[in-house]
């Protein structure tokens, strides 16, 4: 009964029946397990999973045009392999599909299926993307050229799923030179492809991207042909714009995507161009759904939408892509690129050279590394300032300043004795008071010394810095409160916890940290990786008990992953995207951001790295494994509602979506049938409906049932819907996740939030009487007045 009783167990009960939910038996297991532990200690430290597994190299080859490997390897908590071409990691069976779905599925998806397509892939030799292109049925031709045999090989017997494509009857395989190959079939005039997928590695043919090569590549497409290609990160800013800019000569539009792959360092940028004029947001879901593909990274509408919204603000800088907010106060469209493309100086800063060492508190490692033009700070293998703003940074802040707008007044940073995350934060026009702890002097002082422009923050007048324990700190001081509350400790599992980084997962902590948000106000913690999933589950559920709200966020980071020694590929355990938490203890939602003091933080700041407007919304969406595992209430919280539901009249089902096709959102033919599917999803019985369309857009659509009625109110012009179902009939959690992903899809929405309430409580509803009783002298039960029945 102590057990059972205790938060700990409640907040791993949580995580078991989630796990459960999704079939991952083995994952509810553990977690059942650890909620014990949890219990019984009232705190768990995380035991790094599978320490004796060690690195293994499984084969080794070299062929007349590279040297491949095939590695046994921890895939974040994951045992995996992973083929290595050129020292580079290429792919891990456990994370392939994220990089393939990628570079196939939005391809697809823009062409339709009013016919047949024909994909070729030039590279791609170990099959990834023929078999991710052959899941669709609307796909019956597959050619793959690529010029090295060995890496099939190697595919076949070590990734046989990946290279499954390979076998089926529509695929064929060529071994060949695949530029040679274009520029034949080119000349002889006979081919014709729907969609091209280059996947090559990078470094061996960069300098092979040309007008000719691709003027080549157009004469192999289709009318409406599509080509995409993987292109790196921005660590290559001249070879990228090179690409881009070859591209941009000859087709109609170019548009880049930010994919976010475990396997690779980030931010990942592909590049998707087509013959014609193209709309990333005109996409028919209609053969999407009915093929039931169940991807890994892309799962549809908010995933699609998220790659091309979520580019980066360097690399939207670096492409001439607007960052601005429209005319209306905004987010901007998904912009084409155009060229020219804006001046650029490229500067080649060199291997960076360690110039300081020391040890933090408890013995964490310190360092300062600088090159000819940046210098940066790493603790324990973490990159934790540099000279420009990091990318996690960014996002544990500027997300919950939009939301907050002109009403976040004061700040609580913990641990942020780098002074980073304060100096963003004074740069917003309503910030008037900023309170940093930090339990580690030392940083402090190597801050001072070593850069002493972030360290002219901290001695700022709005700035207070307390030098304390964090975990002490909160259960002293009882009386403070802030409208945005950092948590800027980043939990390492593979490390012993220290006071600079302990993070208890118990919801008594969390309590600790809600009562420091004022009425109205957020916090912001990071939560871990892809690649340890089970411990971001226990954080969500326990954010998700603790807080009204909470979204969880995922990001992309150019930073140096935490790792341990002997890791010969980086980030043994910490693999992208990184993830984060968003909660409230109010009802908000990510969609009220406030852009009114953006344009004065970007007048005082200059320029982010990472965060813009438009990528505000996809900040949410998560790769689609992660979305069906994790965007559901905690059970706790779920099974509580769900018994207060039956004892309820009236069952309301509110739902917001942004991110949506404009020319949906503006029809009323759409928006009927939109409502007549949710209706018949939840049983209701229609009665009629009525409708009215604005000058010069949005609608209004109302559909009377017996049961109450639906409804739906648009605003094409912030691609932004609500949709209200209304029942005295309950809507059971599977009828309101199921009507979650139908407004998604059939409005093209990139991001679907929703919230149940309801009304009529505690009410306690006769049933019908029998014919042979006086209904006039039947007595109203003891609850109910007569108004009310």
């Amino acid at each position: 009964e102590h057990i059972r009783e205790s938060a700990e167990w409640l907040s791993a009960e949580a995580l078991c029946q989630a796990h459960l939910l999704s079939g991952d038996y083995v994952a509810a297991a553990e977690a059942a397990i650890k909620g014990i532990l949890q219990a019984l200690t009232g705190s768990v430290a995380i035991a790094v999973p599978h320490v004796g597994v060690k690195q293994k190299e499984l084969e080794k080859w070299k062929s007349k045009y590279q040297v491949g490997e095939v590695w046994l390897n921890m895939c974040g908590d994951k045992l995996c392999r992973e083929l290595v071409l050129g020292d580079v990691r290429q792919i891990s069976d456990v994370f392939e599909r994220y990089y393939h779905e990628a570079m196939v599925y939005p391809g697809l998806n823009l062409l339709g299926a009013n016919k047949k397509r024909r994909v070729l892939i030039l590279g791609g030799g170990d099959g990834g993307v023929a078999t991710a292109a052959l899941r669709f049925d609307t796909v019956e031709q597959v050619v793959n050229v690529d010029i090295d045999s060995f890496v099939t090989r190697a595919a076949t017997k070590w990734f046989p799923k990946v290279a499954a494509g390979l076998n089926d009857s529509r695929c064929e395989m060529l071994h060949l030179d695949a530029f040679a190959w274009v520029e034949e079939q080119q000349e002889k005039g006979m081919a014709s492809f729907d969609l091209v997928v280059i996947d090559f590695t990078d470094e061996p043919i960069k300098g092979a991207w040309s007008k000719k090569f691709f003027l080549q590549l157009k004469g192999l497409l289709s009318t409406d042909g599509i080509v995409v290609q993987n292109v790196g990160t921005i660590l290559n800013p001249q070879d990228m714009r090179k690409v881009f800019t070859a591209h941009a000569e000859v087709f109609a539009t170019v548009f880049p995507m930010h994919a976010t792959i475990p396997d690779y360092l980030g931010p990942y940028i592909l590049v998707l161009s087509s013959v014609k004029e193209l709309d990333t947001a005109d996409v028919d879901w209609t053969s999407w759904e009915r093929q039931h593909i169940a991807g890994q990274y892309y799962g549809g509408a908010a995933q699609h939408h998220a790659l091309f919204r979520a580019v980066p603000a360097d690399v939207s800088r670096l492409l001439g892509l607007p960052l601005d907010l429209d005319q209306k106060g905004s987010p901007q469209a998904p912009s084409a690129v155009a060229l020219p493309l804006p001046a650029f100086k490229n500067i080649k800063s060199g291997d960076e050279k360690v110039i300081f060492r020391t040890k933090g508190l408890d013995g964490s490692k310190v360092k300062v590394a600088a090159d000819k033009e940046s210098m940066s700070l790493y603790q324990d293998r973490d990159l934790i300032l540099d000279s420009k703003s990091l990318e996690r940074d960014e996002i544990l802040l500027l997300p919950a300043l939009v939301m907050l707008g002109d009403r976040c007044k004061s700040v609580l940073v913990l641990g942020g004795g780098t002074g980073s995350i304060a100096a963003l934060a004074l740069h917003w026009p309503t910030v008037e008071r900023i309170v940093v702890v930090e339990a580690d002097m030392i940083i402090v002082e190597v801050v001072r010394k070593h850069f002493p422009k972030q360290a002219e923050v901290l001695s700022d007048p709005r700035v207070e810095l307390i030098i304390a324990d964090v975990f002490a700190w909160l259960t002293q001081d009882a009386h403070s409160k802030f409208d945005l509350v950092v948590v800027n400790m980043l939990d390492q599992p593979w490390l012993p916890s220290r006071r600079t980084t302990r993070l208890p997962r118990t919801k008594a902590f969390h309590r600790l940290l809600r009562a420091k948000v004022a009425v109205g106000g957020l916090l912001t913690q990071e939560a871990g990786s892809v690649g340890m999933l089970q411990e971001f589950g226990a954080m969500l559920a326990i954010h998700r008990q603790v807080f009204t709200r909470s979204w969880p966020m995922a990001m992309s980071s150019s930073s140096p992953q935490p790792t341990v020694p002997g890791d010969e590929f980086d980030g043994l355990y910490f693999r992208l995207p990184r993830l984060l938490l968003l909660s409230s203890p109010d009802a908000f939602t990510p969609m009220q951001a406030t852009w009114v003091g953006w344009q004065g933080f970007l007048q005082s700041l200059g320029s982010t790295t990472y965060y813009h407007p438009r990528m505000h919304d996809s900040l949410f969406v998560l790769p689609a494994e992660l979305q069906r595992r994790f965007d559901l209430p905690a059970t706790a919280a779920s099974e509580e509602i769900e018994t207060a539901a039956s004892r309820h009249l009236v069952h309301t089902f509110m739902l917001e979506a942004s991110g949506c096709s404009d020319g949906l959102l503006n029809d009323l033919q759409a928006a009927g049938t939109l409502l007549s599917r949710l209706a018949a999803l939840g049983d209701l019985t229609e009665l009629g409906h009525l409708d009215h369309k604005f000058q010069p857009q949005g609608l209004t659509a109302l559909l009377l049932v017996s049961e109450s009625h639906l409804s739906i109110h648009t605003w094409p012009e912030l691609g932004y819907a609500v949709v209200d179902v209304v029942s005295c009939k309950p809507i059971r959690p599977t009828v309101r996740k199921a009507m979650e992903i139908e407004v998604q899809r059939r409005l093209g929405c990139g991001l679907v939030l929703s919230k149940f309430l309801l009304r009529g409580r505690e009410l306690e509803v006769p049933g019908l009487p029998s014919q042979t009783e006086d209904h006039a002298e039947r007595p109203l039960p003891k609850h109910v007045h007569a108004e009310e029945l």
